[in-house]
């Protein structure tokens, strides 16, 4: 009986610290013509192990959604939406226990999916290096056209990453690709939080990434078809586009058109270059 007890207490002590809330600031390049023009936002990784499932996703987007889930949202609310990259409006589940990953994104209201076959394979090289609390080991991979290393912790028990990335022997605190292009850095840990993982239960469309890239570039030949609504403060103009993306630009921006034709522009400098 005392043996089936503290197998049950192990169990529950394990089960706590199922869920975890990683918070990674995301560094990326672009325009690779302008090496100088960086880009910095939060990107948040929710993992369940009990589900076997995580989520990735950018934190300004998911709570912008949030708030247009709720009967839209009146429009002085919509002037208080949080910025993001419109490059970042994606999601990112993985299937933990069936090695499954899928990409999820919204595009003119359409809900579509592109399920991942191919997964980064590791090398791992006999080197570590402490970055904030953490010992922490190095391993490459060259995924999509670009050569990644990456620094994993083993002191954090779960075989996770920022965005497609995954399958160490512990936790991504660090990765960037060789070109200094991309790079994700660790910055909170944040154990037994309650969390919901996004509800994919609405119906997506099955698309590849060819298909989606076409509907963008058509979509960034006419900027004025893809704005839903705008609203205007004392200091911003406030953009809601069909994408569900947000763009706030200052009212003394002396050419709005070129700022937002900009803003609306997607990265030349893809995170992957082989699509």
């Amino acid at each position: 009986m005392k043996k089936i007890l503290s197998v049950l207490m192990l169990f529950s002590f394990l089960l706590s610290f199922s869920q975890y809330r990683f918070h990674y600031k995301y560094s990326f390049i672009p325009d690779g013509n302008k090496k100088d023009s960086i880009v910095q936002d939060i990107m948040t990784l929710d993992v369940d192990l009990s589900k076997k499932e995580s989520n990735f996703y950018n934190e300004a987007k998911r709570y912008n959604d949030s708030i247009l889930s709720k009967n839209g949202a009146t429009a002085v609310q919509r002037l208080f939406f949080l910025q993001h990259n419109s490059n970042l409006t994606y999601n990112i589940s993985k299937d933990l226990l069936k090695d499954k990953m899928i990409y999820h994104t919204v595009y003119a209201g359409i809900r579509m999916k592109i399920t991942e076959k191919n997964r980064p394979i590791w090398i791992l090289a006999n080197e570590e290096k402490k970055i904030g609390d953490y010992l922490c080991q190095k391993a490459q991979t060259n995924y999509k056209g670009r050569s990644w290393i990456a620094w994993f912790t083993k002191q954090v028990p779960v075989s996770e990453g920022p965005y497609k990335f995954s399958g160490l022997p512990g936790l991504i605190v660090e990765i960037y690709d060789e070109g200094n292009n991309h790079e994700f850095s660790l910055i909170e840990v944040i154990k037994n939080e309650n969390l919901e993982l996004h509800d994919f239960s609405k119906k997506e469309k099955e698309i590849t990434q060819m298909q989606l890239n076409k509907l963008i570039d058509e979509g960034n030949k006419d900027t004025n078809a893809n704005i839903k609504e705008m609203h205007i403060s004392n200091s911003n103009y406030t953009f809601l586009l069909n994408d569900g993306n947000i763009l706030k630009i200052r009212k003394d921006i002396k050419n709005l058109d070129n700022e937002l034709s900009k803003q609306m522009r997607r990265m030349t400098n893809s995170i992957e270059i082989e699509k």
